[in-house]
């Protein structure tokens, strides 16, 4: 790197990896980032993409300080002129927030679970006024007075919004963006990069963009640096090299018709929020044995309400939930196992102090079944015996959302409900384990209710699509009747 190129850089990295001991000491584990070098000039927006597990969050956590304990970091990183290889916890502190600021995938683990939105600003300095203001950009109306909610009362598209806000609040000169618009839809996320975009320009503050969004990379017309495990690559056409068609495996015999009574049936449920009106109003559906079933909506239409009430961690104001076709009573327990949740949030959902292979043995001893099955489930979702032994922070977005899955599938689930559960994932590892989840529906019979905000090929995958907004279907029927009269933008 040229002296002149220096001289014009916020950020320069030569030489960086990041790795993790292995328990095995025989075992010699891949480095979790390898970066030869990197560039950003000052009020410069560079995309960083790449598959699950190239090391796109580890490289977050490296320019925040953040990595475990265990982690070895090796070679340069300079901010502003200074190395933050090595640096103490102390001067780090000086950085991270006013200098720095990171927006993270997992927008429920950003936020503080016990304290109101408003509070969180306030910790910032941000008056109410401002907090509103900023709020407002990032559409959330007035509606709602958002500064008095809690975390757990907004959906997770709204909990990603206020995170964002946090951010912006602090007015850093670097924004470490991983993943921002994953929980949105399409439309929000264009209307919050553009806002990024605008900030970028006004304030002259530098952003890293990890996403595996490439067409809003394209539309943005971002400088793109790729990362693969190991490596780094860099071509003329960056775009070229990452774009991968989502295409899901030719399906197999369709589920068979709805039977009587159905595996899952919803009738008239509403769901009220406390001093936030009503989150789900009347909602009806059915879902047939073997079938799937998809949920779509714009962020806060209620689809990860109406998946904490199928899954009985949200009790209705009115109406029943039926599991072959008996009334479950609310927050019921014993009927649990044959309805496996998979979130979002993947971080959230393990536990961070178990390993792999204790998280999956868990599972499988409710189920009845041998531990020695890890493997085969691990198999079964694209990872090898290596992921065993590894924690959760040792993982990637996408490597823990195959963990999460394998954990669902332990137990021979009857009904899976998929909360948004692709959403982080990069466009080959979504259309891997959709083909994965056809797969074994196929073969194991369970069916699936789908909640997502992405439409892509979603008529291949699901025999019906409920439309939601505010809270109420407005659409529902065959998912190729539904998706023709949807424009792409609306819900996507």
């Amino acid at each position: 790197m040229s002296a002149q190129t220096m001289a014009n850089s916020l950020l320069q990295i030569e030489r960086l990896s990041v790795d993790y001991p292995s328990s095995d000491a025989s075992a010699t584990n891949p480095p979790a980032l390898s970066l030869p070098s990197l560039s950003l000039a000052h009020g410069e927006v560079l995309a960083i993409c790449g598959p699950s597990g190239c090391g796109k969050t580890t490289l977050a956590r490296t320019l925040l300080g953040m990595l475990p304990a265990a982690a070895r970091v090796h070679g340069s990183c300079r901010f502003d002129g200074q190395e933050l290889v090595g640096l103490p916890e102390k001067r780090w502190l000086a950085l991270r927030g006013s200098r720095i600021t990171g927006l993270s995938q997992d927008p429920v683990m950003a936020l503080n679970p016990v304290l109101r939105v408003g509070r969180q600003f306030r910790q910032l300095g941000s008056s109410a006024d401002r907090a509103r203001q900023i709020l407002a950009e990032l559409e959330l109306g007035a509606e709602r007075d958002w500064l008095r909610a809690f975390p757990h009362e907004l959906s997770g598209g709204q909990c990603q919004r206020v995170a964002l806000g946090l951010g912006l609040a602090l007015e850093p000169v670097l924004l470490l963006a991983d993943e921002p618009t994953a929980a949105l839809d399409r439309r929000t996320a264009r209307d919050v990069m553009a806002l990024i975009m605008k900030l970028a320009t006004d304030r002259n503050m530098s952003v890293i963009l990890i996403t595996h969004d490439l067409p809003l990379v394209e539309d943005l017309e971002l400088r793109v640096q790729r990362l693969t495990p190991g490596r780094r690559t860099e071509t003329a056409d960056p775009l070229s090299s990452v774009k991968q068609p989502l295409s899901v495996a030719e399906p197999g015999p369709r589920a068979p018709a709805p039977t009587s009574p159905p595996r899952l049936a919803l009738e008239g449920v509403s769901v009220d929020y406390p001093g936030a009106g009503r989150a789900l109003a009347e909602v009806s559906l059915t879902l047939g044995a073997g079938s799937t079933t998809a949920v779509i909506g714009e962020s806060g239409s209620g689809k990860s309400t109406l998946a904490r009430v199928v899954m009985g961690l949200l009790a209705p104001a009115q109406g029943m939930v039926l599991l072959n076709g008996r009334a479950l009573a609310s927050r019921w327990r014993p009927e649990r196992l044959p309805m496996q949740l998979v979130l979002q949030d993947t971080f959230a959902s393990l536990n961070p102090r178990r390993q792999v292979r204790q998280v999956l043995a868990e599972s499988l001893e409710q189920a009845g079944e041998a531990a020695t099955r890890a493997v085969e489930l691990l198999k079964d979702v694209g990872l090898d015996e290596t992921f065993l032994q590894r924690y959760p922070h040792q993982l990637s977005g996408g490597q823990r959302q195959r963990v999460a899955l394998a954990r669902s599938l332990a137990v021979n689930p009857e009904l899976l409900v998929l909360d948004e559960a692709f959403s982080a994932l990069d466009i080959p590892v979504r259309a891997a384990l959709l083909d994965l989840l056809c797969r074994l529906q196929r073969e194991r019979g369970f069916s699936m209710l789908m909640i997502t905000h992405d439409t892509d090929r979603l008529s291949e995958v699901a025999d019906q699509v409920v439309v939601l907004e505010r809270g109420r279907v407005v659409k529902d029927g065959p998912a190729t009747e539904v998706l023709s009269l949807i424009s792409p933008t609306s819900v996507a």
